[in-house]
């Protein structure tokens, strides 16, 4: 029932910001005019586009969102023209999500973590998607903290994917870590992979071959995506103190 609210407040993300500048909602007037359906479709259009695209979404939005707008890739953003007009951005609607995640992007890219940290929890707190996908990222990575905090970085990123977040689930699938866990960490998945009945014959952290063979069968079972020993397969597992240091923020 959280996610379902959750997906609803994702998708709606922005109406609360676009609500205060949108056009208003056709006038009888315009109702009058429904003969003509081109000068209708054109006051409906009016209606449903946010009113409020801002400096600070030109210059630091994600690419996947609901503006329309061509999305600003994370080594493209500059944090000398996003933080300034996200910061004016914020002052008019501070309680947009999309914007505090924009400014969380700059912070982020002019290496000030603390304070992307600060603006991406806001936004995730909003329920907005790309917000808790990078939140995720870098408690999984330990970016702005004193240490990672795998179990809820990786519970984050499934989180932001329930919600229909696309690099979320790039990220929960697309890399194989299996060939960068130590063997007590390979012994460990073996044997939870054992209890399961995928893992056959004797534990031998150095058997990497057999423990891919019992993962694509755990993942065949669990239908996950083969692609290794992935976020989304350690989650399934529950065996987050295995995932080796390393990850990068963005």
């Amino acid at each position: 029932m959280l996610l379902r609210s959750e997906a609803r407040r994702a998708r709606l993300g922005d109406a609360k910001d676009s609500e205060r500048t949108a056009s208003p909602a056709p006038s009888s007037a315009a109702c009058a005019s429904a003969n003509n359906p081109h000068a209708f479709t054109k006051s409906f259009q009016d209606f449903r586009v946010p009113r409020n695209v801002t400096d600070c979404d030109r210059f630091a939005i994600e690419g996947q969102n609901f503006l329309g707008l061509p999305g600003i890739p994370f080594d493209d953003v500059d944090p000398k023209k996003a933080l300034p007009a996200c910061q004016e951005a914020l002052q008019r609607f501070p309680e947009s999500a999309r914007l505090h995640n924009n400014i969380a992007r700059a912070y982020e890219k002019a290496e000030q973590l603390q304070e992307a940290l600060l603006h991406y929890r806001v936004a995730a707190e909003f329920g907005y998607a790309p917000a808790i996908n990078s939140l995720g990222i870098a408690y999984l990575a330990g970016c702005g903290l004193p240490s990672p905090l795998v179990a809820e970085g990786v519970k984050l990123m499934v989180r932001a994917r329930a919600l229909g977040n696309l690099s979320a689930r790039a990220g929960l699938t697309s890399h194989d870590i299996l060939k960068f866990v130590d063997e007590a960490s390979v012994a460990k998945l073996q044997t939870v992979l054992a209890e399961r009945q995928f893992f056959k014959g004797p534990i031998d952290a150095k058997d990497l071959d057999r423990t891919a063979i019992a993962l694509a069968q755990f993942q065949d079972s669990a239908n996950l995506a083969k692609k290794g020993l992935t976020l989304e397969t350690i989650d399934a597992l529950g065996l987050y103190d295995i995932v080796p240091k390393g990850f990068k923020c963005h």
